[in-house]
Order: C-alpha cells, then structure tokens, then sequence
C-alpha cells in the first residue's frame, strides 16, 4: 500500500536583502519560492547550502554549486508572492486599534477647538477714566492707572 507523502513546507524571512522564503520539498525534488527577485545566483546557492546543512532539505544540497532553471539538479529556485497573506486575526485587530485611535484623537482635538472657543475666565477691562489719569499696563500685563504729571515726565 503506498503512503500519500506530504510535503514539509517551511517559511524563512531574510534580512540581507529582505525576502520572505517558502521551502517546500516534493517527491521531485525541492522549490524554493521567494517573494522577491533580489538574489544572486551565489546567494541562492549560499541559501541553500545553509538549509541543507541545517537539516531543512536533503543533506545532498550541501554541495550544490549553482542554481539552473531547468531544475536538473532537484531543485527549482521561483518568484511567487502569492503564498504571502496577512492573517485575517491580525487585519481585525489592525482595524479595531486603528478605529479606537481616531476616534480618540477626534474627541481630544474637539475638546482642544472648544477649550479655544471658549472666553477667558478673567479678561483684561479697560475702565472708563475720569480726570486727567491714564490707563497703563507694565510687562507683566497687569493694568494700573497713572497720574498725568507722572505721565509727562516719565
């Protein structure tokens, strides 16, 4: 009776340069697919020598010397994104935070415009002066009044 033989799959994410990797190893042999196009063809090989020896794929790769496109040697290097998702879980949380964060910065702005809006408790008045007295306010805002001679002469 044969066994139907599952294939191990693992993910890996580079960062030198930047891809994520899906190793995925077949009857066949094994495919590499990257997200992006930013290897060489002595990265490539570097890669998989790494996972071989790590135990990942086959030992026998650990000697591989470079990559063809004809997969004669086992394994088939690909550009595939489409295995790449955003769990589901984490777009309703990304949602949920993002939501609560607006409307939260939307209630602070609104209290800040009607913080503004709003007339100072104590405004500055000015009062009508009677006689010869002038109105006078010093560098620290306060409002005090001031005969005319000393006005004249200061």
């Amino acid at each position: 009776m044969k066994t139907a033989y599952t294939s191990p799959k693992y993910e890996f994410c580079n960062n030198e340069p930047y891809n994520l990797i899906l190793v995925e190893q077949k009857e066949d042999g094994v495919v590499i697919r990257a997200a992006w196009d930013n290897f060489s063809d002595r990265r490539k090989a570097f890669f998989i020598k790494e996972i071989a020896a790590e135990g990942f794929i086959p030992d026998r790769y650990q000697w591989f010397s470079h990559v063809d496109e004809n997969s004669y040697t086992g394994i088939r290097w690909a550009i595939d994104r489409s295995w790449v998702t955003v769990h589901p879980e984490a777009v309703r949380k990304a949602r949920k935070f993002m939501f609560w964060m607006l409307l939260l910065t939307g209630f602070l702005w609104l209290l800040l415009m009607i913080g503004l809006a709003l007339p100072t408790r104590h405004p500055i008045r000015a009062t009508a002066v009677s006689g010869p007295r002038y109105l006078v306010q010093d560098t620290a805002g306060r409002m005090y009044q001031k005969e005319t001679a000393d006005a004249e002469m200061g």
